[in-house]
């Protein structure tokens, strides 16, 4: 009886670890810039290639959460960029405040960042849509809390396009969104901050997940970018 029940419980989780890692496979996008490998040991390696250049790697662990659901999780946390800040007084005023940002990246060149200011309310002025590189801003009003988000832009794609490609469109680079952490930043009338960012061109190629579901439709995965807010197929090959 117990050697019934034991052999029982081998095929019941041999059966639950087929379903799961069935899925097991390489899935591409048709212009091969979307590219998945889900390995039988519960492993995934993700990127996204343009021509011949990989712009976001990922690597990870995945499930199966159901027959229509995979879920991804990568191996590390988010990147969060080292930031820096001091108060000091207004030049000059007794009332103004100024954020002064400094951007110093290691490779590009500064200008090829948009720094967007991320608070609870818009203290900011025209300041929503961020602003490239270093720059300073004046508000009127209290900043409690700040954060920025970091978004690689380059003013001029500096990558060569080989040769073969001339014919066709170019598929448009892509680079993770990084935020900084929360600055507790309170500017009382005529204080100003310095506010100083340092960027690695490296932590802009690395792509975190947290949680993401992919939808399974036969062959093909769905994966939803929320960076330009589209859904790509994948498929099995």
């Amino acid at each position: 009886m117990q050697l019934k029940l034991y052999v029982t419980f081998l095929i019941l989780v041999f059966t639950q670890g087929f379903v799961a890692y069935g899925q097991a496979g390489t899935y591409i996008q048709k212009d091969n810039s979307n590219y998945l490998e889900l390995r039988a040991d519960g492993t995934y390696h993700y990127e996204y290639r343009t021509d011949t250049f990989i712009d976001l790697v990922s690597d990870g662990t995945w499930v199966k959460k159901d027959s229509k659901t995979i879920v991804l999780n990568s191996d590390i946390e988010p990147i969060q960029p080292e930031v820096e800040w001091e108060k000091i007084p207004t030049p000059g005023s007794h009332r103004d405040r100024h954020l002064n940002v400094e951007v110093l990246a290691d490779e590009y060149n500064e200008t090829d960042f948009f720094v967007v200011p991320i608070t609870k309310r818009m203290t900011v002025p025209n300041y929503r849509s961020g602003q490239r590189g270093s720059h300073t801003v004046e508000t009127a009003f209290l900043i409690d809390s700040i954060s920025f988000k970091i978004i690689k832009e380059p003013v001029d794609n500096p990558r060569p396009r080989p040769q073969k490609f001339f014919h066709k469109q170019a598929l448009p680079p892509k680079y993770e969104v990084l935020e900084t952490e929360k600055l507790k930043l309170m500017l009382n009338p005529g204080e100003s901050a310095n506010v100083t960012i340092f960027l690695f061109n490296e932590d802009f190629e690395i792509k975190t997940f947290k949680n993401k579901e992919l939808t399974l439709k036969g062959k093909t995965i769905l994966y939803r970018d929320e960076q330009d807010e589209k859904t790509y197929e994948l498929e099995r090959k």
